[in-house]
């Protein structure tokens, strides 16, 4: 049966009024679907409240990645699919604040990296973020409306926009074809279940380590304790930003359709993700204590990953056009 609206939807209604006041989000609702994607992502900066705020859990997804916790991603294709290249061009897919590009140029294997996003305020802090880089070009535009000349890019990347997309066996051709014959696809991907509708199996382990958890560790910004993690309804997601995870549980499957994966490394996510939401903020100090719990935490999400008890959420994929 779909989970149209929760008890904890209006508690997350209340404490968004308190965050961006009631006429600004009643105004988000009457918004046309494009406008409230652009009115979630407005803000250049948020709260800390998700899993990848960690060092720990960026070091986590380097290991699973690149099988070292030191090497990032950027360097490991770089090095590996890129090795001897140079004077790339790129078109990166939902390009944010442009922290992703300063670290893909970083790697020296790129002229030009051209961003879209289709907050107006993000590609603000990107452009001014990167104004001494020449080789870095931020558009504010809608990703599924741009022109690309056929064949006229070396790589497309796409972390964290995919998911965000309807009609991926629509769209996807579209974007190999701006590919060059031996070009490149990288994408960093949420590939769970639509409008992040945990499992029952998700649900029942994240509780259980929950219940394993200090009491310090579990404490919200409201001063309660997390004692579940709840499927979000989805009307109100719908309502807030209609593009997150459309399609996600569709898209790992579109993509083998669409291009030829010569790599891909599943990275979890599964367990993290609703176990961190909104009591992240207790684990930023780096202490012996919070150390210790972290890899209790990652152990067990390794372990249920391993039995088949839970599927990776999460994927990083090296593709090419054929």
């Amino acid at each position: 049966m779909p989970n149209w609206i929760t008890i904890k939807d209006f508690a997350r209604l209340w404490e968004k009024i308190g965050e961006i006041g009631l006429l600004r989000l009643l105004r988000r609702f009457v918004l046309p679907g494009s406008k409230r994607v652009q009115e979630q992502w407005a803000d250049e900066r948020t709260s800390v409240r998700s899993w990848w705020e960690l060092e720990a859990v960026h070091r986590r997804w380097n290991l699973l990645i690149t099988g070292n916790a030191e090497k990032t991603p950027f360097k490991y294709v770089a090095e590996g699919i890129f090795a001897g290249r140079s004077g790339l061009k790129a078109v990166s897919l939902g390009c944010g604040t442009g922290s992703r590009e300063l670290e893909w140029v970083k790697t020296g294997i790129f002229d030009r990296i051209d961003g879209y996003d289709i907050s107006p305020g993000r590609i603000r802090f990107a452009k001014q973020n990167a104004a001494n880089d020449s080789r870095l070009h931020f558009h504010c535009a809608d990703i599924t409306k741009i022109s690309k000349v056929e064949d006229s890019v070396d790589v497309i990347i796409a972390e964290g926009i995919l998911h965000h997309l309807r009609d991926l066996n629509g769209i996807l051709p579209v974007f190999k074809k701006w590919l060059k014959k031996d070009g490149i696809l990288i994408v960093n991907e949420y590939i769970g279940p639509r409008r992040f509708q945990w499992t029952p199996c998700q649900q029942s382990e994240v509780m259980k380590l929950l219940a394993e958890t200090p009491d310090n560790y579990r404490r919200l910004r409201n001063g309660k304790r997390k004692i579940s993690e709840d499927p979000p309804g989805i009307l109100p997601m719908i309502l807030n930003d209609p593009s997150e995870a459309a399609e996600s549980d569709l898209l790992y499957e579109a993509l083998k359709r669409n291009f030829r994966i010569l790599e891909e490394r599943p990275f979890g996510g599964t367990l993290l993700q609703p176990y961190f939401k909104d009591i992240v903020h207790n684990f930023l100090e780096p202490t012996p204590e919070t150390e210790s719990l972290l890899r209790v935490i990652f152990d067990r999400e390794d372990a249920l990953l391993a039995s088949g008890t839970l599927r990776h959420d999460f994927i990083y994929i090296i593709a090419s056009k054929s």
